[in-house]
């Protein structure tokens, strides 16, 4: 799931709604679906997304700016004019507009990234919190986003469980160790409370 982002377009090749929401598989949507499919999306913006420094997370988790993962030593980097200080998108939850998937060949430009990252290392391993495509999604996607409220985004884990009540975030994503669906926290209670059976069989309640 870390790459659909890459091949949205051909998952969905009959797909003509220009919109799709991307959710991580670690995500728990706890408001209406239908309000984040509405939600603001600038006309000429590729994508909807919350970053990784509003909104709730866990303790000790922390803000994520470009310069914690991107390698500004690199011209490649350097010649993107990326702000260093700019924080770094969070791909839990993505509002697509498919059109502008297709016609400005996101696929190939986050390919070319990812096999220029494996010559030089533009991009550093071993950040918390950063994923393999984080990356190439944060250079083909920068000035060509809209940033999704805070309210649509938080980080949770063992440890963390957002305040009930009118003002919870309607989307939860799970950054901690191992299942959501394992342990006796409140978190892991309110997954398993939502839980739906796979249909394969790969993840049962314990």
């Amino acid at each position: 799931m870390e790459f659909a982002i890459y091949r949205l377009a051909d998952l969905l090749p009959y797909v003509k709604a220009a919109k799709v929401i991307v959710l991580d598989p670690n995500t728990l949507v706890l408001g209406n679906i239908g309000d984040l499919y509405n939600a603001t999306l600038n006309p000429d913006d590729w994508a909807a997304m919350p970053d990784l420094c509003s909104g709730e997370r866990p303790p000790g988790f922390p803000q994520i700016w470009y310069q914690k993962y991107m390698n500004f030593s690199r011209e490649e980097i350097l010649d993107q004019e990326l702000p260093p200080g700019a924080c770094a998108p969070a791909m839990g939850v993505i509002l697509a507009n498919l059109t502008h998937f297709r016609l400005n060949r996101v696929r190939r430009q986050l390919w070319q990234w990812t096999l220029i990252n494996e010559r030089w290392p533009l991009f550093l391993k071993g950040v918390e919190g950063v994923s393999d495509t984080l990356g190439p999604v944060t250079v083909v996607f920068h000035n060509q986003t809209t940033q999704l409220s805070p309210r649509w985004y938080a980080r949770v884990n063992d440890e963390s469980m957002p305040a009930a009540g009118e003002s919870r975030p309607m989307v939860y994503h799970w950054v901690g160790s191992g299942s959501p669906l394992e342990g006796k926290s409140d978190v892991a209670k309110l997954w398993r409370h939502y839980f739906v059976p796979d249909p394969w069989g790969e993840h049962k309640l314990q």
